[in-house]
């Protein structure tokens, strides 16, 4: 674990999966929207097509890692809680 790295709680809801990952059903809410321990990493931008509008558009997301499966999360900054030290 990098000692640097701010850490965090965040939540994820269904757009922070993976795409393609089968290990986390949308049967499983708890699992979803549990709270998880993670390392902030930085804030970062990510383009997003919206098939209704049918355009594009910029959105803000928080890098952070997971620290009990390593697994990195694009999470909505307002889904993130750093942790006072």
């Amino acid at each position: 674990m990098n000692e640097e790295l701010r850490k965090v709680t965040f939540d994820l809801n269904e757009q922070n999966l993976f795409i393609g990952d089968i290990s986390l059903d949308f049967k499983d809410k708890d699992g979803i929207l549990k709270r998880r321990h993670g390392l902030f990493y930085r804030f970062g931008d990510k383009i997003v097509y919206d098939s209704e509008q049918e355009k594009s558009f910029q959105k803000t997301v928080a890098i952070v890692e997971e620290i009990a499966t390593g697994k990195i999360y694009e999470v909505a900054p307002e889904r993130v809680k750093f942790v006072k030290k």
